[in-house]
């Protein structure tokens, strides 16, 4: 009779988690190669993604090189449907910024 020891594991919820969230980043960063990132020339850019990478989060800024003054223009050069496209406007409200996020 032998016995032997399985040492391979499942990973738990929070392993899961990771390797889906580290590949949900690697395909979004593949699918954006392509894009030109002249973001290192920009200081607003950089603090935004200094500000994410502080927070733990990835840093999924993306630059275009173009304008993409639709929600359709931005949604052929990212790749995705035009209901995924946000817009942000940011106003000044009672001494206070408000941001409003609209698709």
């Amino acid at each position: 009779m032998s016995t032997e020891t399985n040492t391979e594991t499942e990973p738990t919820t929070a392993e899961s988690t990771t390797t889906e969230q580290t590949a949900a980043e690697q395909n979004f960063a593949e699918q954006n190669s392509a894009i030109v990132d002249t973001a290192a020339e920009n200081p607003v850019v950089a603090h935004v993604r200094a500000a994410l990478v502080a927070a733990g989060l990835p840093d999924t800024v993306i630059v275009v090189p173009d304008s993409v003054a639709t929600a359709a223009t931005a949604a052929a050069v990212l790749g995705c449907e035009v209901g995924a496209i946000a817009n942000s406007l940011i106003f000044e409200c009672a001494g206070e910024p408000l941001l409003i996020l609209a698709s």
